[in-house]
């Protein structure tokens, strides 16, 4: 429990969990950055507006007017028809992870949503070379740390050249009958 306390925002009973779960939520799901601080503010009826990320309204803060007042300024897009629904986006690159754990919902099919698909690449004479013909082959893929990855859109098909880079990245070095070793047909 946290205690009351006297003044104008006096609490008229002690504050349960469930209090605070409820206060937890309504600023995690509706508040704005007040982009002053790295505090949060609640804007009245903001809010209600629906997440899309073909929005019709965008939203700016303004620091001091010429009254010395800061405020938000929501502003069409394009026009809106009389009955359609004013929506915003919540964040144009969030994907389906982030919009559920900050908002509570998904939007199916949302491009942000993506996979990332690594391979491994093993430790052994041939890795430069495999990453060389990566790097230049495969610009879509990153090499990095013993590693080959791709961060693919759930909405794009599979690249026709990932398996091409699977067959790069497992390829295991072979030794010849003089005791040189060769990668991808080469001598390492």
């Amino acid at each position: 429990f946290l205690p009351a306390k006297s003044g104008d925002l006096a609490l008229k009973r002690p504050m349960t969990l469930a209090d605070f779960e409820w206060g937890y939520c309504i600023r995690n799901t509706r508040a704005f950055s007040s982009h002053l601080d790295s505090s949060d503010v609640l804007v009245p009826f903001a809010d209600l507006f629906n997440h899309n990320i073909d929005a019709n309204v965008q939203h700016f803060f303004t620091e001091k007017d010429e009254y010395g007042r800061d405020f938000y300024e929501f502003i069409t897009k394009k026009p809106v028809e009389e009955g359609e629904e004013f929506l915003f986006s919540y964040g144009d690159s969030k994907d389906n992870v982030a919009l559920f754990e900050s908002y509570g919902f998904i939007v199916e099919e949302n491009p942000n949503d993506t996979w990332e698909l690594v391979l491994p690449s093993p430790d052994d004479a041939c890795r430069k070379l495999r990453h060389a013909v990566i790097t230049t082959e495969f610009p879509d893929l990153s090499v990095d740390s013993g590693k080959v990855s791709a961060t693919i859109s759930w909405a794009q098909t599979l690249p026709d050249n990932v398996f091409k880079a699977a067959r790069v990245a497992l390829t295991q070095p072979t030794v010849t009958s003089t005791g040189s070793t060769k990668c991808m047909d080469r001598t390492a």
